[in-house]
């Protein structure tokens, strides 16, 4: 009977990923440069950060992975820690990648690395090559790709490329992100000496992005974050002080970026996404402060979500897409999705990319929220390679979710396509490109 049980699983799952295989997606996050979306050689794959760090824990000197050294050494270096590595999920996209993409069925090794290598420098250069990977085989059929401006190179290659559009991801908000928020309002020129003129010049340079064809931005939420509405005056004297490099309080930047979120917010309501991204946080210290690329931790403050539901429910007309690394922020932010119509919530980023947890979310997500308010892909990835590896992943979990919801009669078959269809295409579709 458990035999006969096992199989009708399977069964299920094999034809949930039938099904699945069939439905468009729309990648809302990643980091793919728009002129040249693939990897170079077999280190963008195999040295993508996310894998550093577990490289790292593992004992070995992730930077020597990335240096100077020639490719032969790091990769002897590579091999000497990859045993230890070989269970995350993590190198299981790796696995995927290599089998799927270069024929590797066996484990890397020193014996054919190169081949696989020579694969990879063979398509870096080849233009068809993303859109033969992205479009053609996992079926994405748009991928915003995160960048800090728009200019005429990226708006040639857009139009050559077309399943790629502009994601600005230029500044956050928070007190400790006050440095980026000032960063890109004194852009270009000098950063103004009056308050009144830098909103103004933050409401313009926000506007000529709307105007460029920028549909979403995206912003880290540092979770210091308090909303601290303050008279003009208080924070003109803020900002002057700002301005002229005197040490401002928490409680006087949370005022000052108040200002400057509210001004974002008026400017792109009706008119754009907002992006955030929560519970992760960058350069924790040792005794020298030190802190090494991709390393960053979960840090959560429960009372930054009261904050945040009182701009949801102010800025109606702004859609309101949030992506978190932190499972204890989960059921929190699903019922506020549920009670508030202009929140969605993303796929998986950093520290819950992980299957156990993915399971149980969208689980959550299914029983608790309506099928149009969550979107299950942003990959974060940096190569087109890597896209591949990660839809692999959360295409996998989801099918298994299905799979078990469809068997124990919670879904039909028809539902849970028409609700994979939503998730993967259809809300992206209408959130991020309604014009299309």
């Amino acid at each position: 009977m458990a035999y006969r049980r096992a199989m009708m699983n399977q069964g299920i799952y094999n034809r949930v990923i039938e099904e699945l295989d069939r439905i468009p997606i729309i990648d809302v996050h990643s980091h793919l440069d728009i002129a040249r979306p693939q990897a170079n050689d077999i280190g963008d794959i195999l040295f993508y950060h996310f894998l550093r760090r577990e490289f790292s824990s593992a004992g070995g000197d992730d930077g020597f992975l990335v240096s100077d050294r020639p490719l032969e050494e790091r990769m002897a270096y590579y091999l000497k820690y990859l045993h230890l590595i070989k269970g995350t999920s993590t190198y299981w996209c790796v696995k995927k990648i290599l089998r799927d993409l270069y024929g590797l069925d066996e484990d890397l090794n020193e014996s054919n690395w190169r081949d696989v290598n020579g694969q990879i420098m063979g398509t870096r250069d080849d233009s068809s090559w993303p859109e033969a990977l992205l479009t053609k085989r996992l079926g994405i059929q748009k991928c915003y790709c995160c960048i800090n401006d728009v200019g005429d190179r990226q708006n040639e290659v857009i139009i050559r490329r077309p399943f790629l559009l502009p994601h600005l991801e230029a500044f956050s908000f928070g007190p400790n992100y006050i440095e980026s928020l000032m960063a890109f309002v004194g852009k270009d020129d000098a950063l103004p000496e009056d308050l009144g003129s830098a909103l103004g010049k933050f409401d313009k340079l926000i506007t000529s992005n709307l105007r460029r064809g920028i549909r979403s931005f995206g912003s880290a939420i540092d979770e210091d974050l308090v909303i601290i509405p303050a008279e003009d005056e208080k924070a003109e004297q803020i900002y002057r002080d700002l301005y002229h490099s005197k040490e401002i309080s928490v409680l006087d930047k949370n005022i000052l970026v108040t200002k400057f979120l509210y001004r974002f917010l008026e400017t792109i309501e009706g008119k754009g996404v907002a992006q955030w991204y929560l519970g992760a946080v960058w350069k924790y210290g040792g005794r020298k402060g030190s802190y090494d690329y991709g390393e960053s931790y979960i840090r959560v403050k429960h009372e930054l979500i009261p904050n945040m539901i009182g701009i949801f429910k102010e800025f109606t007309g702004v859609n309101f897409s949030l992506m978190y690394c932190s499972e204890s922020m989960s059921q929190e932010l699903t019922i506020v999705a549920r009670m508030l119509h202009n929140v969605t919530l993303l796929g998986f980023w950093w520290h819950n990319l992980f299957p156990s947890y993915m399971g149980k979310i969208i689980s959550e997500r299914i029983e608790a929220l309506p099928a149009n308010k969550w979107i299950l892909v942003g990959t974060d990835a940096y190569c087109c390679e890597w896209s591949y590896g990660k839809v692999s992943l959360v295409k996998r979990c989801l099918a298994k979710v299905l799979a078990r919801k469809i068997e124990e009669e919670y879904l039909t078959m028809n539902e849970a396509k028409s609700l994979a269809r939503r998730i993967l295409y259809e809300n992206a579709r209408e959130i991020y490109s309604p014009d299309t």
